[in-house]
């Protein structure tokens, strides 16, 4: 349920910050993701926006913060667990 909330997430700030107008149909594969028919090629476009999510979650660490940091870690490892199984569906 985690990895499921992560990956629409990582998704919803790809289309936010204005990837789908690339040659990715984002919000698609997120529409499919959500009906849990994706194809090849959509499969490929989560896995390219999850492994930009988490490239960008990595570093920039303020040790101050520990709760935020908690939170942090939570959604890396949940990126990171969604990742995995969505290579080995490809």
């Amino acid at each position: 349920m985690v990895e499921r909330a992560a990956v629409e997430a990582a998704l919803e700030a790809a289309i936010q910050l204005g990837a789908d107008g690339r040659n990715l149909n984002i919000r698609g594969a997120l529409n499919d993701f959500r009906k849990g028919a994706v194809n090849k090629d959509g499969l490929t476009t989560i896995i390219a926006c999850v492994t930009l999510a988490l490239g960008a979650m990595k570093g920039s660490d303020d040790p101050e913060r520990s709760s935020s940091l908690e939170k942090k870690q939570v959604a890396v490892v949940s990126l990171a667990m969604a990742l995995d199984k969505l290579r080995k569906m490809l």
